[in-house]
């Protein structure tokens, strides 16, 4: 179910709450989209971004206005990107790429999320050679992925939740994929041994999109591999706003 507030917009109020007044007068073509820093975007992120940190994020591209940072968008590629040979075709698979970290200021304009999302992932496709890009929205976060709609994405429902999301070991809380970096080993017997009490915290189930950016005849046979599996975007049943 989805939480009655999006938790990245909450983050944006408080810093909006106890922050200098910004102009409103932006226009989108006054924007300019350009690859950035890792570390320029880990602050942005950091500050902005409702989980706090970079993940796995490897090309970074940021939205400027006036010479100001105000969006963020953050790409990396996936963890198993065999896992997409029959959702796509081995070959295709070998173009994918995910959204995994994207913020906004508080002071930004509501077009900003979307117009740094539309213009870096024509950038991944031409600087990457990406043909796909996937992205998630977490229902639990109050997300429904409001900026992705606005981006044109396909909508391919919610996402299967096999296997831990999450462990808690010692008191730490560790991403799955940490897990076997830090202790070698994410088997319980392994693990019961470190910490007797240790915890494993399912997977939650989220809403999957994607953005097809291939050349025209790869796209199209994307998008027609795509169409039995597309359904209609899902709905905020309050009218809540929900920040990139």
């Amino acid at each position: 179910m989805t939480a009655p507030v999006c938790w990245q917009y909450i983050v944006k109020q408080r810093h909006a709450s106890r922050a200098r007044p910004r102009p409103h007068d932006f226009r989108p073509n006054e924007a300019v989209v350009a690859a950035i820093p890792f570390a320029m975007a880990r602050e942005f992120i950091e500050r902005y971004e409702w989980l706090g940190n970079m993940g796995a994020a490897k090309y970074c591209y940021g939205l400027f206005l006036r010479g100001e940072l105000a969006a963020a968008a953050c790409y990396t590629t996936p963890p198993a990107p065999r896992a997409y040979d029959v959702l796509f075709d081995p070959c295709t698979a070998q173009h994918i790429y995910q959204l995994c970290r994207g913020a906004s200021a508080h002071w930004a304009p509501t077009w900003a999320p979307s117009k740094v999302i539309g213009t870096s992932l024509r950038m991944m496709a031409r600087e990457r050679a990406a043909w796909a890009v996937i992205a998630y929205a977490d229902p639990e976060a109050g997300e429904i992925g409001t900026v992705y709609q606005a981006t044109n994405a396909h909508y391919l429902g919610l996402s299967q939740s096999r296997g831990p999301g999450k462990y808690i070991i010692g008191g730490i809380e560790y991403h799955a994929r940490k897990v076997q970096k830090v202790f070698g080993c994410a088997a319980h017997r392994y693990l019961i041994e470190i910490d007797p009490e240790y915890e494993r915290i399912q997977r939650t189930k989220k809403h999957r999109y994607i953005f097809v950016v291939a050349p025209r005849q790869q796209r199209r046979r994307i998008i027609e591999r795509l169409r039995p599996l597309v359904r209609a975007y899902p709905k905020r049943v309050a009218t809540i706003p929900e920040a990139a």
